[in-house]
């Protein structure tokens, strides 16, 4: 079930990627991530550690 749910967060990431990208705005995409997240952390009623995770994930990411 993990996986299936992380597939689903990766297919949004990359849509919401591709969109921001072919405009060029990368803060757009940056609040994006946390948006999506936040919305899929309530969804799925996770713990405070896997959100912890999460977040700390996407932080990576955006700051790279």
């Amino acid at each position: 079930m993990t996986g299936l749910h992380n597939l689903t967060i990766f297919r949004g990431l990359k849509l919401g990627m591709l969109q921001c990208v072919e405009r060029g705005m990368k803060d757009v995409f940056i609040l994006y991530i946390y948006r999506f997240v936040e919305a899929e952390a309530a969804r799925a009623k996770r713990t405070e550690r896997e959100n912890l995770f999460t977040s700390r994930y996407i932080w990576r990411v955006s700051y790279r």
